[in-house]
């Protein structure tokens, strides 16, 4: 994935973990990101939305919290790879 779309997704999980975008805001965001994603890191973003769907739904803003961080870990992970 481009570095440009790695910054939107982190930026997107940094400001939906804030409260500070709608999830549909997010998924939007998620959307621009997967423009340079491999099927398997599109498969990847396409499962978190789906599962934080599922979380919010459920009414576990934890598992949300969980969710958000782990695919924060992912981005970094590929923003050091890529340096």
């Amino acid at each position: 994935m481009k570095k440009e779309h790695l910054d939107i997704v982190w930026d997107s999980c940094s400001e939906f973990e804030k409260a500070n975008i709608s999830f549909g805001d997010f998924l939007e965001k998620l959307g621009l990101a997967m423009e340079s994603a491999s099927l398997p890191e599109s498969r990847d973003i396409g499962k978190l939305a789906r599962d934080i769907d599922f979380a919010l739904n459920s009414g576990s803003s934890d598992e949300v919290t969980k969710l958000v961080d782990s695919m924060k870990q992912q981005v970094a992970f590929q923003i050091r790879a890529n340096r």
